[in-house]
């Protein structure tokens, strides 16, 4: 459970010490570990910077004086997480395996509960398909 995790290609869970962005990340791939300036082509981690450093003792009072991790969300999104923004303990590798979930007698009402609670934890839906 540490930085050491933070590889590329990883597949990983893990906290963050603010709500300002998505509190925790589960079942991210780990793209790279960027510097600052490579991290700003890709999200405005400078903007970033200033609404988390409130939330986080310690914190660089410079964006550019910490390194990034890249992830690939699980929907196919890219974010960018300065290193210092996540709790370190929490890192963990995901042990992912795939699953086929087959639900009966579930009412139309339900199903959108069920895709979002999933998508929201982080389950990426390969198929989503009603039985008769």
């Amino acid at each position: 459970m540490s930085y050491d995790n933070l590889k590329a290609g990883n597949n990983v869970i893990f906290n963050v010490k603010t709500t300002v962005i998505k509190s925790s990340f589960y079942g991210v791939t780990v793209e790279a570990i960027a510097t600052a300036s490579i991290a700003q082509k890709i999200k405005d981690v400078k903007s970033l910077h200033l609404q988390v450093k409130p939330y986080i003792s310690g914190l660089p009072n410079n964006y550019d004086d910490y390194s990034y991790v890249i992830v690939r969300m699980p929907n196919g999104d890219t974010e960018v997480i300065g290193l210092p923004w996540i709790v370190e303990t929490s890192i963990q590798i995901s042990s992912k395996r795939n699953y086929q979930l087959i639900l009966d007698d579930i009412e139309p009402e339900q199903i959108e509960i069920i895709r979002n609670t999933l998508v929201n934890r982080g389950v990426k839906i390969r198929s989503f398909t009603e039985y008769h």
